[in-house]
């Protein structure tokens, strides 16, 4: 995946002396590269969270979050912290709110991969009329509502005693005998 926005803002603040768009693009760097870097050159991850304003516990969270399919209470019984200090993060600061909506994008992209992957792959009737119905309702592709709603205009017999509608039922019933 290619380095994102933040990534190179990131990079340009820990080396400022160098034209680090064109040192990612002429390397044609991905997000691969950085998490390498992370992991194997001394200092470069704190700097990164720095840069980036995060904490380590912030970043633990956000890739567990991703692990437990973006579930909150499974990600904090994992992280070993109160759902509240989550919410505190993401009241606080920008950065942490925006990531865990990224790494919850990143999800649904998955989820739609796959949704695609059963039309145009496996050819799955039920996932067909589904993202038809989700997806193309513009071009009519909508479920049809039938009108079940039986207008029996009762107001008519409002004023009517029970023997005046007696009398008009078995007048009806009459009337339909006639016709047979």
């Amino acid at each position: 995946m290619k380095l994102l926005k933040k990534h190179k803002e990131f990079l340009a603040l820990l080396y400022p002396n160098c034209d680090v768009v064109m040192l990612l693009e002429e390397n044609d760097y991905t997000e691969d590269d950085l998490n390498e870097w992370k992991r194997n050159v001394a200092g470069f991850e704190d700097k990164y969270l720095k840069a980036v304003d995060l904490t380590k516990t912030q970043q633990r969270f956000l890739k567990t979050y991703r692990k437990k399919m973006c579930n909150i209470s499974a990600t904090c019984r994992a992280a070993r912290i109160g759902r509240s200090t989550v919410y505190e993060w993401g009241d606080k600061a920008d950065t942490f709110k925006k990531e865990m909506q990224m790494v919850e994008q990143s999800l649904y992209d998955d989820v739609e991969s796959i949704m695609f992957e059963k039309v145009f792959v496996q050819k799955d009737n039920t996932m067909i009329i589904w993202v038809s119905k989700a997806k193309m309702g513009d071009r009519g592709y909508v479920e049809k509502q039938q009108n079940t709603n039986v207008n029996l205009n009762t107001d008519k017999y409002a004023d009517k005693s029970l023997e005046e509608i007696e009398a008009e039922i078995a007048e009806m019933e009459k009337n339909a005998k006639e016709m047979v």
